[in-house]
């Protein structure tokens, strides 16, 4: 196997991966978002504005 055969094995194997960790990643995405809400909710809770809570809330989890 030449040079150039090994790297579109690398990359379908990679490329494999990636879609096998497709449903996780979305399952990651769901439980940041939740995260990211009860933050929020909390600020706010605790007396913040929606708009300062959002200026706090902007940029986490990213």
């Amino acid at each position: 196997m030449n040079a150039d055969e090994k790297k579109q094995v690398l990359i379908a194997q990679e490329l494999k991966t990636l879609k096998d960790n497709i449903p996780a990643m979305l399952e990651l995405q769901r439980l940041q978002a939740k995260m990211m809400r009860e933050k929020f909710l909390a600020l706010i809770n605790e007396g913040f504005t929606e708009e300062q809570a959002l200026k706090l809330c902007h940029g986490v989890l990213q």
